[in-house]
């Protein structure tokens, strides 16, 4: 893949994902049984693979993330399940049977192309469940508590397995029995159903294993990571429909794409391309770029989502920043307005406030360039951008927000010439410098502020996005 040229004069933005971890939220009393059902009231879906006695059909981590995806109420459908049939059909078709994978990766990528996507049918802006949580390593007896909490409490929950690789849905638990209870997509070919196994635990090493209730057998080895889907936050929809920008991993590298009524304004031919990182080239980092407009008479606001793995309380508050330079030139390396973390802090939203349009903007993680430090950590992430016009005061030439004598000196420099060079609102429109711009200075001198314009939204300016990578378990 080979990125898009820049223009000459243009700048261009450049997004690092941060590594943010979190937390999960605290236990709680649990009943001895219990049994999760979808956001509709009826059970979790329990899709099944295309041909499980296949040993090429590894596509059970897509019946999960398909699973989990419907019972959070996203996709098309009348009922839980053939929205999960749906979207299972979607993620076939991006990723094959016979790809392995881990189920988060699935659920950013469908989130990214469709449920969070202004420009898909399928967009749901009204769902609170945006927040994918993911770690990977030796499961125990401490995670499968930690599980049934998060089950319980809010969230979603699908579990991989190292021998054989697998991934299922977890739906419930019977402590009487000592048995878990799943949705397998290896089973019930034929109607879908609950499956119960027993849970094994070992101390030395940590193992969670899970065995034939039947016959004490062990069915699948070494319980090695998990996803969880909760409710989540969602930016500002009126940013998301101008123009947003996503990253998730997709079955080609991590997918680019746009959204927005305001996409591919940087040039109408060719127009804007979707991008993909080269899944040869694994060390290659190709970045998309749009031209950007500078323009001092808007006011611009800056989103950033992203969605993080891990529950690691010493990463919560990283120093992510704003780059660019005002309109005296100087730099600026600004903190975000307002940062808000998920309830389960697997999700943290940036928000900036630019008193103008630059024409160039960095957003700056503290890792830098360092991408080797993001592997594994970052789920996916979005930027979602606008650009408001400004009410400026009468006598405003300059377009500063305040009425002084630089207006002034700038309606006495260009006398007689053209008025388009005023701020827009600032004169009286005539199309030319006169007296009658002198008399509208003189009575508003000493006015102060600058409104936005309530009801013209557009988008003028976007940046260049790097495309980054993760690493995920494939599974079957």
């Amino acid at each position: 893949m080979s990125s898009l040229s820049s223009r000459a004069g243009r700048f261009c933005w450049m997004v690092c994902v941060c590594a943010v971890l979190a937390t999960g939220a605290g236990a709680q009393q649990l009943p001895s049984q219990y049994y999760k059902v979808s956001t509709d009231g009826s059970p979790i879906p329990d899709v099944n693979k295309v041909n499980p006695a296949n040993p090429a059909d590894a596509s059970c981590w897509l019946a999960s993330a398909s699973n989990i995806l419907a019972a959070a109420g996203y996709g098309t459908g009348p009922a839980a399940q053939q929205r999960a049939q749906n979207i299972y059909g979607q993620l076939l078709a991006a990723y094959g049977p016979a790809v392995g994978g881990a189920p988060d990766q699935a659920i950013s990528h469908w989130l990214a192309m469709y449920g969070k996507n202004p420009d898909s049918p399928e967009f749901r802006p009204q769902l609170a469940y945006t927040d994918v949580t993911a770690e990977y390593r030796a499961l125990g007896a401490a995670d499968y508590a930690f599980l049934k909490n998060e089950l319980y409490r809010c969230q979603y929950v699908g579990v991989q397995f190292e021998n054989p690789a697998h991934a299922m849905t977890m739906v419930g638990w019977d402590d009487t029995l000592g048995r878990s209870i799943w949705h397998d997509s290896d089973y019930n070919t034929v109607f879908p159903g609950d499956d119960y196994y027993g849970n094994a635990f070992t101390a030395s090493p940590v193992d969670w294993d899970l065995t034939d209730p039947a016959n004490g057998t062990t069915y699948l080895d070494h319980a090695n990571g998990y996803v969880t889907f909760c409710p989540g936050l969602n930016k500002d929809l009126q940013l998301m429909t101008n123009y947003d920008v996503a990253w998730a991993p997709g079955p080609n590298g991590p997918a680019a794409r746009e959204a927005g009524m305001m996409k591919g304004i940087y040039d109408p031919l060719p127009g804007w391309q979707p991008s993909w990182m080269d899944p040869v080239s694994q060390l290659t980092f190709d970045p998309f770029q749009i031209d950007n407009q500078l323009d001092p008479f808007q006011e611009k606001t800056v989103e950033l989502l992203v969605d993080y793995y891990g529950r690691d309380v010493n990463y919560l508050n990283e120093d992510i920043r704003l780059r660019y330079f005002d309109r005296a030139g100087m730099e600026v390396v600004a903190l975000p307005t307002s940062k808000q973390l998920s309830a389960d802090n697997g999700q943290v939203l940036f928000t900036w406030e630019l008193d103008y349009q630059p024409d160039w903007e960095e957003i700056l993680f503290p890792s830098y360039m360092e991408y080797g430090f993001l592997e594994g950590k970052v789920a996916s992430w979005d930027v979602a951008l606008i650009c408001t016009p400004k009410i400026f005061p009468l006598g405003d030439f300059n377009g500063d927000c305040s009425v002084t004598g630089a207006d002034y000196v700038l309606w006495a420099n260009n006398f007689g010439g053209d008025d388009s060079i005023f701020a827009p609102g600032s004169c009286n429109a005539d199309g030319a410098v006169t007296g009658a711009d002198y008399v509208t200075w003189a009575n508003n001198f000493g006015h102060v502020g600058c409104a936005p314009e309530p009801a013209t939204i557009s988008l003028l300016v976007l940046g260049s996005l790097a495309v980054l990578r993760r690493r995920g378990a494939a599974i079957a």
